[in-house]
């Protein structure tokens, strides 16, 4: 189990250095800089990507790339520019999309994966089960220069607060409309 486990996962990684070198040999026809290297490793990007974990640090920074010829095209309107921006787009696309396809090739492989990891990673990725989150509590709250410590005091602040709020907002623009 443990060999096909290392072949699929090597077989993986190659799949991924091909479309790398794919990539780059596309792109070096166009006469643009390249700014990753062909082995953009697997660190997932966190930053802005948090729910496409196929993102890798290579994608980041070409699609970094790739929004600067964007900005590029927009500042010169140039057709060459226009055309570079295109290919490059076109490029980054179809890695992005089959860098996609691996990631969840790999994620339900039955090969690698028990059938409890299976359904897991389908539960993560449909969102079937609820995230559950710690409630928060308030502890404490002014109201008109007093502070509330007690709970039923707090929730009463809250309840009167959003309770009223529609009668001020009455008051307020029946005020503003008689000034003017």
């Amino acid at each position: 189990m443990e060999s096909d486990r290392s072949v699929s996962l090597s077989m993986t990684f190659s799949d991924l250095e091909r479309q790398m070198l794919k990539f780059c040999s596309n792109v070096q026809h166009l006469n643009l800089p390249l700014t990753f290297g062909v082995s953009a490793g697997t660190k997932l990007s966190r930053a802005k990507h948090k729910d496409k974990k196929w993102i890798t640090l290579g994608l980041r920074k070409s699609s970094r790339h790739k929004n600067k010829l964007y900005k590029n095209w927009i500042q010169t309107k140039s057709k060459e520019d226009e055309i570079k921006y295109k290919n490059y787009r076109r490029i980054y696309t179809s890695l992005a999309k089959q860098a996609e396809a691996d990631y969840y090739n790999e994620l339900f492989n039955s090969k690698t994966n028990t059938i409890r990891q299976l359904w897991y990673n389908l539960n993560q990725v449909c969102s079937f089960k609820r995230h559950r989150k710690k409630c928060s509590t308030v502890p404490s709250l002014l109201v008109d220069n007093v502070l509330l410590t007690n709970s039923s005091d707090i929730s009463n602040g809250f309840n009167n607060y959003f309770s009223t709020i529609g009668e001020k907002l009455v008051i307020d623009l029946d005020n503003k409309c008689k000034l003017n």
